[in-house]
């Protein structure tokens, strides 16, 4: 078990890299993407600081604590699309692309990973989140130990966050053979994960909480960077996260019995 886990991450990391070195051989596209996504992060400051210029914002949340939330956020998004494009799944398992796949000797999601990720949205996204969540840690006064507090449940949060989006995609090539609408499902969740979840109401909270995971992605990350999430509420979010990812790794795989070779 050990073996096949080592062998898993190795190929993938291997795969990882030949995307990015190809990426980096091409330094047009790659200046065209990081300009088209600071372009983007520019907007969202640019729509976060209007707010705050023509209301007192959002009770409880200072502007530059929904600032890192809604980076975090867009953050989470490129990294999460790094390792799964849920547009794109369906469409390679409905046009049989993914038998390719299939010959090597890997798990369905290890060769999903290693097959479709976007190189340039995780370097774009990264090298202007990391920046701007660098400059607001610096503006509100938080010390480097307040990772300690981020980090661990981020991880887990954006983990979850994957393995929801992966069976997503999986699900609507299950059910409708066609991924046309994970974009726009991909596009709200990413609106509404740029704001704290407190604001769309109890239900709502608990809703993308428990069963869509984008406020253990990045809204109580940033509770957490902020200290505002006690303990015993830490290690239920950890313990929390770990389990969704677990089942939705059983999903996953459950779901993916329903491709058939040659687009079937």
């Amino acid at each position: 078990m050990k073996s096949e886990l080592y062998d898993a991450i190795r190929y993938y990391l291997a795969s990882s890299y030949y995307s990015m070195k190809n990426w980096v051989n091409s330094p047009y596209q790659v200046w065209f993407f990081v300009l088209q996504n600071l372009i983007s992060l520019s907007f969202l400051i640019l729509s976060i600081s209007v707010i705050y210029s023509v209301s007192s914002g959002i009770t409880g949340w200072s502007y530059f604590q929904l600032l890192f939330l809604s980076v975090l956020s867009q953050l989470t998004m490129g990294i999460s699309s790094f390792v799964v494009i849920p547009q794109m799944l369906p469409e390679m398992l409905r046009e049989g692309q993914f038998d390719t796949y299939l010959v090597r000797p890997y798990g369905k999601l290890t060769l999903m990973a290693s097959s479709m990720g976007i190189v340039s949205y995780f370097f774009s996204y990264f090298i202007g989140g990391i920046a701007v969540l660098a400059y607001i840690s610096v503006r509100l006064k938080l010390q480097p130990a307040a990772l300690l507090g981020l980090l661990p449940l981020y991880v887990l949060g954006v983990a979850a966050f994957t393995m929801f989006m992966a069976v997503l995609a999986v699900a609507m090539y299950a059910f409708f053979k066609s991924g046309a609408a994970t974009q726009q499902i991909e596009r709200v969740l990413w609106t509404l994960g740029a704001y704290p979840l407190n604001v769309y109401g109890a239900a709502a909270q608990l809703f993308f909480t428990l069963l869509v995971p984008i406020g253990i992605a990045t809204y109580y990350p940033s509770q957490a960077f902020f200290g505002r999430v006690s303990l015993l509420h830490y290690a239920f979010l950890s313990i929390f996260a770990v389990f969704f990812i677990s089942l939705m790794y059983m999903l996953f795989n459950r779901l993916m019995r329903s491709y058939e070779s040659g687009g079937g």
